[in-house]
C-alpha cells in the first residue's frame, strides 16, 4: 500500500469506520475484542506515523493508567477487568489518531461536494468546517496565554474572548472553501475500511 492509502479514502467512509469500531471496542465482550484489536491494527500498521503518535499519546496518559490501576486496588475491583477497560481506551486513542493523522479539511470538502446542491447538509458542512478552522485557534490562543499568564491567573475568559474575535474571520475562510472541486471516489483506498466495517458490524451485532 502507498504513502497515500489513506488519503485516498473517502471522508465519510473513515467517519463510518471509525465510529462503528469504536461502539464496537467499547461493546465487544474480551473474545472479540481481541479479533477487533488484531484487525484493527492489521489496518493501521501500514502506516508507521499513525503508530509513533499513538505510542506517544499513550506515553503521556501513563500516569492516568497506572492511577486507574490504583483505584481498582483501593475499591476492590477486579484487575482484570480493569486492564481489559484500559485495552478499550488505547483502542479507541488508536482509531481517534488514525482520523485526526489521515484527515484534512481539503479532503473532507471534496468528498462532501454534492452536500452543496441540499441547504441543511451544505449548513451541516459549513458548521463542521467553521469547527475545523476555529478549533486551531483556539489551541494557540490557549498556548500563547499558558506560556504568558502568571499563575493562579484563570486565562479561560481571555482565550475565548481572544478566539470569538476572529468568529468573522472564521467564517469568511469557511464559506469561500465551501466552493472547492470534488474528488473521484476511490474504490481500492476505500475496499479495506468498507470490509472492516462489515466485519466489525457483524462482531457487534452478531
Amino acid at each position: 500500500m502507498e504513502q497515500g492509502f489513506f488519503a485516498r479514502q473517502n471522508s465519510l467512509v473513515k467517519l463510518i469506520y471509525i465510529l462503528i469500531t469504536t461502539l464496537a471496542v467499547a461493546l465487544a465482550p474480551l473474545n472479540r475484542l481481541l479479533i477487533l484489536a488484531a484487525l484493527q491494527f492489521l489496518f493501521i500498521s501500514v502506516n508507521f506515523k499513525i503508530i509513533l503518535s499513538w505510542l506517544n499519546i499513550l506515553l503521556k496518559l501513563l500516569p492516568f493508567f497506572i492511577s486507574l490501576l490504583g483505584i481498582s486496588l483501593i475499591f476492590n475491583t477486579p484487575f482484570d477487568l480493569q486492564l481489559i477497560m484500559i485495552a478499550r481506551i488505547m483502542l479507541i486513542l488508536l482509531l481517534s489518531v488514525l482520523l485526526l493523522v489521515t484527515s484534512s479539511i481539503d479532503n473532507f470538502l471534496a468528498d462532501t461536494n454534492s452536500w452543496g446542491k441540499h441547504g441543511l447538509m451544505n449548513d451541516l458542512r459549513l458548521f463542521l468546517v467553521s469547527t475545523m478552522f476555529f478549533i486551531p485557534i483556539f489551541i494557540q490562543a490557549f498556548q500563547k496565554k499558558k506560556s504568558t499568564a502568571p499563575k493562579g491567573i484563570s486565562i479561560l475568559p481571555e482565550i475565548i474572548r481572544e478566539s470569538f474575535s476572529q468568529i468573522r474571520k472564521v467564517e469568511e475562510a469557511a464559506v469561500a472553501s465551501l466552493d472547492s472541486p470534488g474528488r473521484k471516489f476511490d474504490l481500492a483506498a476505500n475496499l479495506i475500511p468498507f470490509f472492516l466495517i462489515i466485519i466489525n458490524c457483524v462482531i457487534l451485532f452478531c
